[in-house]
């Protein structure tokens, strides 16, 4: 099954710590992830295949466009940061391990 940039950006944001794959039901399934601080909903956006954008519905159920690069960056300082407690290492080191991981893994901007 062939899968979207964007499709794959959300695979990937899935395994960040502090973030889950979102639980739809099996009549409407949304490909989605649940940011456990802050109770979004993130998703592929239908008009961006390519990832430049996601969906966000907030915990209010408003939907808004958001940037990837704006979103990506703030959940990997915040799983750097975890994964420095963790491992007793840099938060500059994981953030560079996970930002290499997620080009190899996604192809976003690529």
């Amino acid at each position: 099954m062939n899968t979207t940039v964007a499709e794959r950006v959300i695979d990937f944001f899935a395994n960040l710590q502090g973030v889950n794959y979102f639980q739809t039901s099996l009549k409407h399934p949304r490909k989605a992830v649940l940011d456990l601080n802050t109770a979004a909903i993130i998703e592929a956006h239908p008009d961006f295949p390519d990832g430049e954008m996601l969906m966000y519905e907030g915990p209010s159920g408003v939907r808004s466009t958001v940037s990837t690069n704006k979103l990506k960056e703030q959940l990997f300082v915040r799983h750097a940061l975890e994964m420095s407690v963790m491992e007793g290492s840099s938060a500059k080191e994981q953030y560079q391990h996970i930002s290499d991981h997620f080009d190899r893994k996604t192809g976003y901007g690529q």
